[in-house]
């Protein structure tokens, strides 16, 4: 008996020794199957996760020092273009539209150029890498280079925009899209750069001509993209963006991000074709139809859309817009602009009562925003939430503290419009520490512009015959989604076998961490990115939980293409299940070691979700005999299967581009016994 408890406790010595030995170790990444939780006993993971709710430090917290507070007047945008608004930006929020045609067809071209110039608000920027802005010239910062590479070009915009248009398809339609290459290298001053294209958030395959993003479309070539939407995908935001390894941030960073929409939201939340109005006089019906004889059936539906209209649909694309102030040009002194659809706090207008739906996305590379509505009598105004990441929620939910958007995340709200001539202020409360080091961990010195876009109350009072408003949409019940996944519920009650337990660590090695913040090298499990292995490998029809470690002191947002996930924890404390999302923040760990590279051990943050890989449009289709599997990528140049092999990455590009990314295949079902 003594002997076994010796084993037991000596079992458990070693697995903290190599734990430590592996979240330390950064610096020299191994090619390597994935680590995982297999064969650790599950009272060691519990006491692990309970260490960290104990050492771990609130999340968002207090404001830091400094930031404004509700009621005060927030501080001035400084180092960000003037920008002009247009005079017709309330009809779609100065956004330009690509829909599929009668056929059910979108058509679009895209060309990605390198423009000699080219203007946002009052600054120019230059093909020298600089910006001329208030009668100075400054450096533009996308990457470490300060190379700013690229815009889309339409048919519309031959110059290049800054905004590309969204896309707006139904499920089932099909999406041809061409994308040419045509950069010249005219801006990086060294060769043209490769590009591709990725679809955000869609459960698409990831094949050629799709969604493939480990295509590499070379200078003067081009992409015919060519598939189908599946019937039952979900509607909601998406977005796209290049995705070609190495120089995702610089060519996202330059304005190379759209939004797509997929219709149909309104099927699972019926609220959004309208909301009854009260009636101002209790005859209105009789005096519309007063003048019209024996008024029938179908001149009383004509009528119905002015005592329920549609909700105002608004679009909402924040970007990272980073200039470097004149002889200022180290990292820290980096200063971080938002703009919203290509706008610096722009006026967005709303009737008093009124409730307009918000689909708001962060397309940016790099930085977080921290969204909420501020009033001026000093409390935030409502936000309700529908969809998170283009997946329904259910039941929709007040949120009310901010909305942490890591880059690539997307949330779709009901809001409700201030009093007649009163306004909210549309904040990103705190900037989150995505690349400082020599800082406590989740802060991060604020330089930017704190009012991302005002919100004006503006023309007649809007009356709802609905009773209490705020109860009426927390009542909505939205329709169950026809797809292959489990319910969110059934989802989290699931037993996840231990072979279907793996544990990815996030870790760092800055290469000067005294003089260059955003710089070294990003590693999960120890592992720089390599295009030609295959980290971790499934099969279809698998439920995986995987315990995501972030053992840095600054943040990462974990992203997953081709499916979505469900978070079920975060430093041991259990998650409530508002439904599926495809981005995640990692919070940093609560104590970095004295090189600020990473973390001491027991201070990591814990993130634990659960992937169903059950979607049959993501695993590798057979060309030919199946024979023994293993992490050998020759199996795809030999041409025995194709589809099936995608990407999890930090969605932080640089980090992404500098190593935190790696490959999973998912491979068909075992054959079933005889």
């Amino acid at each position: 008996m003594v002997m076994k408890h010796l084993s037991q406790f000596l079992y458990k010595l070693l697995l903290t020794i190599l734990a430590g030995i592996f979240i330390s170790i950064s610096t020299f990444p191994a090619k390597v199957i994935a680590f995982d939780l297999r064969n650790t006993p599950p009272q060691y993971r519990e006491q692990a996760r309970q260490q960290e709710a104990q050492l771990r430090k609130p999340r968002l917290g207090a404001p830091r020092p400094g930031a404004p507070q509700l009621g005060e007047a927030p501080p001035q945008p400084r180092n960000c273009p003037n920008t002009n608004q247009p005079v017709d930006f309330q009809k779609n929020l100065g956004l330009d539209y690509i829909d599929s045609d009668s056929n059910h067809v979108l058509n679009a071209t895209l060309n990605v150029i390198n423009p000699e110039s080219f203007t946002l608000g009052d600054v120019t920027f230059k093909s020298n890498y600089k910006a001329t802005y208030e009668g100075k010239e400054a450096n533009f910062q996308t990457d470490s280079n300060n190379q700013r590479l690229a815009l889309y070009q339409t048919e519309e915009n031959k110059l290049g925009t800054y905004m590309p248009p969204v896309l707006r398809v139904s499920p089932g339609d099909t999406i041809k899209l061409k994308l040419n290459n045509n950069l010249t290298g005219q801006w990086t001053g060294s060769a043209p750069q490769d590009t591709n294209f990725h679809y955000h958030g869609f459960n698409v395959p990831a094949t050629k001509h799709a969604d493939d993003v480990l295509t590499h479309i070379r200078p003067g070539q081009s992409d015919p993209m060519d598939f189908v939407i599946p019937k039952n995908h979900q509607p909601g935001l998406f977005w796209y963006h290049p995705h070609v390894h190495d120089d995702s941030d610089s060519q996202v960073s330059s304005g190379m991000s759209g939004a797509i929409i997929i219709k149909g939201i309104e099927n699972y939340y019926p609220i959004i074709n309208g909301i009854p109005l009260k009636p101002d006089k209790p005859n209105l019906v009789k005096e519309i139809v007063k003048d019209i004889e024996q008024p029938d059936d179908t001149t009383i539906k004509g009528i119905l859309p002015q005592l329920k209209p549609s909700l105002t649909e608004r679009v909402l694309l924040f970007k990272d817009l980073q200039l470097k102030e004149q002889l200022k040009i180290d990292p820290p002194n980096t200063y971080a602009c938002y703009t919203l659809n290509g706008l610096v706090n722009p006026n967005i207008t709303i009737k008093p009562g009124e409730v307009q739906f918000w689909r708001i996305g962060n397309i940016g590379a790099d930085n977080y925003i921290n969204l909420s509505l501020q009033k001026s009598t000093g409390d935030t105004g409502p936000l309700y939430i529908l969809a998170r990441d283009g997946n329904i929620v259910n039941p929709p939910f007040l949120q009310k503290e901010p909305i942490l958007l890591a880059p690539g995340n997307r949330v779709e709200v009901l809001v409700i419009g201030p009093p007649s001539g009163q306004q909210y202020n549309l904040v990103s409360t705190e900037v989150l520490n995505t690349d400082t080091i020599g800082q406590e961990p989740s802060r991060a010195t604020f330089k930017g512009n704190p009012t991302v876009a005002t919100v004006s109350s503006e023309g007649e009072q809007v009356n709802y015959d609905v009773g209490a408003l705020e109860e009426y949409i927390l009542s909505q019940k939205p329709q169950d989604k026809l797809d292959d996944l489990p319910s969110i519920d059934q989802l989290a009650k699931m037993s996840i076998l231990p072979n279907h337990q793996r544990l990815f660590t996030f870790t760092q090695n800055f290469a000067n961490p005294n003089k260059l913040a955003r710089g070294g090298e990003f590693y999960i499990n120890d592992n720089i990115y390599d295009e030609n292995q295959f980290d971790t490998v499934v099969r279809l029809g698998d439920i995986e939980e995987w315990t995501l470690v972030n053992a840095t002191p600054i943040h990462h947002a974990f992203h997953i293409h081709q499916l979505d996930f469900l978070v079920t924890e975060v430093n041991g404390v259990a998650q409530s299940l508002q439904g599926y999302q495809d981005t995640v923040d990692l919070p940093p760990c609560t104590k970095a070691k004295q090189d600020n590279d990473n973390c001491e051990l027991g201070t990591e943050s814990l993130t634990v979700v659960r992937i169903p890989f059950t979607n049959k449009i993501i695993a590798a289709q057979f060309d030919g005999k199946q024979s023994s599997i293993d992490s050998d990528k020759s199996l795809y140049e030999n041409g025995q299967f194709v589809g099936g092999q995608f990407v999890y990455h930090c969605h932080l590009l640089y980090h992404e581009d500098h190593g935190m990314m790696q490959n999973i295949l998912v491979l068909p079902p075992l054959p079933s016994d005889p």
